[in-house]
């Protein structure tokens, strides 16, 4: 056999020169940073589902009744004044703990059957506070109001108008009906008859078509001989098929034959010469929604039938299954053309822009809400509930944020039991793959000592705490007193908003003023032993006295500082981005080196970025299925510390 060359699993004979691009050593993902999950009680979202946000905006709008969640997105993007921390969170993350409903209300269709669902926006008992109003100008267009803490949305002339309309056009058939609905489809049903005249009877069937059995009958029984009727065509996989009834002397109960595709020809015959009955045939053809791209393309399928006018005429195209339910009407003519139209469709159309809540079809539902010919119908959404959380619920809510992209977690609680809850999650997320700090705050009014056991019980590099309330100003304008878990949040973001490693001693939080059992200025160095980050007061207001961590077994330079522990946790998520499009990869001979290059190259690059200030000593083992990469970091610390010797001499 001739000489090959292999190229990416193809065998190449032909001579040529063939090239590869190997652009590995700069591939993978960029590292997150800045992306904050507070975890803590908010009912009006749905449990376990985290909800991220990208603006105070965005957090004011979900619930426009609940000033304290707005006052959070004020917080969170906007943390500080000051001039070195550039921003907030890159994105804020919101995940509810407490178990809660959704309230929802249901609106019926003319006969009583389920046609359209609405579900609050928001969760919990606030849902059922939502009100719905449903009003028909005319026959056709439907005004819908929705309403809940003086926010009104109006949603006016909703309807779909005409959009298709079919007839027959022909005369072969004495009687063509169509019905459907969007769970069984179009159904075109047609009939046809012929006279026997001496003995026989012959069909055109050119106007006849069929995708199942059909059903062949006599007007009569006066006949006093059998009639036998012939149908010869093709079956549904389009081979040759045919089939013969017998009507025996005197009978004229109908027959069903089996399934026919395709028909070519009908006829009867029968030794009774005198018999002038008719022999009547009956077919049906379906159209299933689920065989079209478009209700367009529907229409246009059952226009190409023999004589039969199908127009479209609606201003944009709908899925092939949104039309609303048509009973069986007789298209025989222009005159009797049955007209299709979208209305269920259209509303929920037009109610997915709403803020207060979210609509679809009910299950099954084939019809479009019932008329309110005589009035406008009012309801109110219900079934919205919520209750306490317990320690099992913290857990299981952490639980669906391990591994998500987030950076930085904040405890919406001053229980004790949640910050164990929030240590262990650390763990686990960083199993997961996703390193990450939190911070955590106390009950007002600790005393230091009270602090200390809460440090001493976490005693974690990724954990900071902190034990002041606040005043603050709120996104109205007016001074309100938060809890110390508001500091933890502030400062969170503040660390979210500045780059990696950046320390937050000196930095000035945007506060109006701070209290606690403690001074902040006096008893500032005793704070910080204890492992409590706090703020004093400087010369240009309230500032973080320093950044440290819970971290009490040593002194350990990395472990007790937030933005030296940052250093060392973003360097590694950002060497795991990029390392991450290896796995499942084949482990070649020339792998480890390119992987070893591809780290040094990250590691560069966190340098030149002030991610970590310095690395070395970066060492690759291949256990064949496996690569253990290690590397010597020196992380960015913070200088805490300026030291200044004078020495005193006689000049």
């Amino acid at each position: 056999m001739p000489s090959s060359l292999n190229l990416n699993g193809l065998r190449v004979f032909r001579p040529a020169v063939y090239a590869e691009v190997d652009a590995s050593a700069l591939g993978g993902l960029v590292a997150s940073t800045g992306n904050v999950c507070v975890v803590g009680s908010f009912p009006a979202i749905e449990a376990n589902n985290a909800l991220t946000f990208t603006s105070a905006q965005d957090v004011a709008r979900f619930d426009h009744s609940d000033l304290e969640l707005a006052h959070v997105g004020k917080v969170a993007f906007s943390p500080s004044l000051d001039e070195r921390i550039p921003a907030g969170a890159a994105t804020l993350t919101l995940l509810n703990v407490t178990p809660n409903t959704q309230a929802s209300l249901t609106l019926n269709d003319d006969s009583a059957s389920a046609s359209l669902v609405l579900k609050s926006s928001v969760w919990g008992a606030k849902g059922n506070r939502t009100q719905v109003s449903v009003e028909n100008t005319n026959t056709d267009q439907v005004n819908v109001t929705i309403s809940r803490d003086g926010v009104v949305e109006t949603f006016a002339g909703i309807e779909s108008g005409d959009v298709a309309s079919i007839y027959y056009d022909g005369s072969l058939l004495d009687s063509v009906g169509l019905s459907g609905d969007r769970l069984s489809g179009i159904e075109y049903g047609w009939t046809q008859t012929q006279a026997m005249s001496s003995g026989s009877a012959s069909f055109d069937v050119s106007d006849m078509v069929s995708d199942g059995a059909l059903s062949v009958s006599l007007s009569t029984t006066a006949h006093t001989d059998d009639v036998i009727v012939a149908i010869v065509g093709a079956d549904l996989s389009g081979a040759s098929a045919s089939q013969t009834l017998t009507f025996s002397a005197g009978v004229n109960t109908a027959q069903t034959t089996s399934a026919f595709g395709r028909i070519d020809s009908i006829s009867a015959t029968s030794d009774d010469a005198a018999f002038g009955g008719d022999v009547e045939v009956d077919g049906v053809l379906s159209f299933d929604p689920a065989d079209f791209n478009s209700l367009s393309e529907l229409i246009g399928a059952i226009g190409q039938l023999p004589n039969v006018v199908a127009s479209y005429s609606a201003g944009r195209d709908y899925d092939a299954d949104q039309f609303d339910a048509f009973a069986d009407a007789n298209i025989d003519g222009a005159a009797q053309a049955v007209s299709i139209r979208a209305d269920l469709a259209e509303i929920v159309e037009a109610l997915s822009s709403s803020r207060l809540v979210s609509v679809e079809r009910a299950t099954g539902a084939t019809q479009s809400i019932a008329q309110q010919s005589s009035g406008s119908l009012v309801a109110s959404l219900s079934g919205g509930s919520s209750s306490s959380a317990t320690l099992a619920e913290w857990t299981s809510a952490l639980a669906t944020i391990e591994s998500a992209d987030i950076q930085i977690i904040v405890a919406w609680s001053d229980l004790a039991t949640v910050h164990a809850e929030i240590k262990k999650h650390l763990r686990l997320a960083a199993l997961a793959g996703r390193e990450r700090n939190a911070w955590v705050g106390s009950a007002r009014n600790e005393t230091l000592s009270q602090l200390n056991v809460r440090a001493k019980a976490l005693n974690d590099r990724n954990i900071a705490l902190v034990g002041q309330h606040l005043s603050l100003v709120d996104q109205r304008g007016r001074v309100v007193t938060r809890d110390p878990m508001w500091l933890a949040l502030m400062l969170a973001c503040m660390q979210a908003g500045s780059p990696v490693a950046t320390p937050l001693t000196r930095k000035q939080p945007d506060v109006a003023d701070v209290f606690g059992s403690w001074n902040g200025n006096l008893d500032a160095a005793e704070a910080i032993r204890k492992g409590v980050c706090s703020l004093s007061f400087g010369p240009l207001g309230w500032r973080v006295e320093r950044s440290v961590t819970t971290w009490l077994r040593d002194d350990n330079p990395i472990y007790s500082e937030v933005s030296a522990n940052e250093s060392v946790n973003a360097s590694l998520r950002d060497l795991r981005a990029g390392l991450d499009a290896f796995v499942g990869e084949p482990n070649k001979g020339l792998t480890a080196n390119r992987i070893k290059s591809i780290v040094e190259a990250r590691l560069n690059r966190q340098v030149l970025d002030g991610v970590i200030k310095a690395f070395k000593d970066v060492v690759l083992e291949d256990l064949g299925d496996t690569l253990n990469v290690g590397y010597t970091v020196a992380a960015v610390e913070p200088l805490n510390f300026i030291r200044v010797t004078a020495s005193v001499a006689r000049f």
